[in-house]
């Protein structure tokens, strides 16, 4: 399968009323080397890179008493790296004065908000809620939708993007991503590339679900013999599935 990303627009231009009255008209041009969406697997994250296989941060083979880390743990390695990124294509400064948001620098016309009772009674009803108007068309192929999330276990303090999923092969259009800011909070700078939104696409399909009553003793007791006998990377050898978004 194959998901394409096609560009909205090149430039916008707009018209801002400031809180002093006065209107600003503003042009904003994507210049000639601009960050694209790429694979997740290509841009994984740099305290994950970072980490060791072992707590001791030895690279000797695996001794149970020494203990591995989130390293070793392919549940975490695959949602780290699938999908694709969408990074920012221009940095931008926000600052928080009272109850009004200024964006500065370059990217300001990427960037808009929502007023309080669009989101009232939400969880961050006492957050702002900011809105990157994200520049990529994403297309996928007929019956697959796209997740936009947050990098998933990203070190990031400042903003939360907010997920949602998208039915990109009918929806052909731009999705804007919002995302919130604590009251508290004073100035955000993002730099120009910085992996904004994650996104994973997959095939809408009917689902049911049964329960069942019976234990699966047996089988867990032999799945935990045969993790204890292959040692740190026996999810990887014995149980996982590569996947693959290029």
């Amino acid at each position: 399968m194959q998901i394409e990303f096609f560009l909205k627009q090149k430039n916008c231009s707009r018209s801002i009323s400031l809180p002093s009255g006065e209107i600003l008209n503003l042009t904003w041009n994507l210049k000639d080397e601009y960050p694209k969406p790429y694979p997740a697997k290509k841009g994984l994250q740099e305290w994950y890179k970072n980490t060791p296989k072992r707590k001791d941060n030895k690279q000797e083979e695996y001794a149970r008493d020494k203990g591995g880390t989130i390293k070793n743990c392919m549940p975490v390695f695959d949602i780290l790296s699938t999908g694709y990124i969408i990074p920012l294509v221009d940095p931008v400064s926000i600052e928080i004065d009272g109850n009004e948001i200024e964006y500065g620098d370059e990217g300001r016309l990427l960037f808009s908000g929502h007023v309080l009772n669009q989101y009232t009674n939400a969880p961050f009803e006492d957050e702002y809620v900011c809105k990157y108007d994200n520049i990529w068309v994403v297309k996928t192929p007929p019956g697959y939708s796209c997740l936009f999330t947050q990098p998933f276990y990203q070190s990031n303090k400042s903003f939360t993007m907010l997920p949602a999923i998208v039915d990109t092969d009918t929806y052909e259009n731009a999705v804007a991503f919002p995302f919130t800011i604590k009251k508290d909070s004073k100035k955000i700078e993002i730099p120009k590339g910085y992996p904004m939104v994650q996104v994973i696409p997959f095939k809408r399909e009917e689902w049911t679900h049964t329960i069942f009553d019976e234990v699966f003793e047996d089988k867990v007791q032999k799945i935990t013999q045969s993790l204890d006998k292959t040692g740190i990377d026996a999810y990887k050898s014995l149980y996982w599935s590569k996947k693959s978004y290029e």
